[in-house]
């Protein structure tokens, strides 16, 4: 059975294919926190790895700084 992420993304895309009269993008990125350090799960094997950073923007959202994000088109 799919976990929640799995389910969410999912969920969005069907959404989403009702509202064929907006141009929509979809960015994400996946994080871990483990012992108490953020990891970047998307980080490329090759690079090194970046300090993460959890901030709140100017508009009251919560970002997280020099994490890596990939924009989505399809859910495969």
């Amino acid at each position: 059975m799919p976990g929640l992420t799995p389910r969410a993304i999912v969920e969005m895309f069907e959404t989403l294919k009702s509202m064929s009269n907006f141009d929509i993008k979809i960015k994400c990125y996946m994080v871990e926190l483990y012992l108490n350090h953020l990891r970047d799960l998307l980080l490329p094997k090759d690079a090194a790895p970046v300090e993460l950073e959890i901030k709140e923007s100017p508009t009251g959202m919560i970002v997280i700084n020099g994490v890596t994000e990939v924009e989505l088109n399809s859910i495969g």
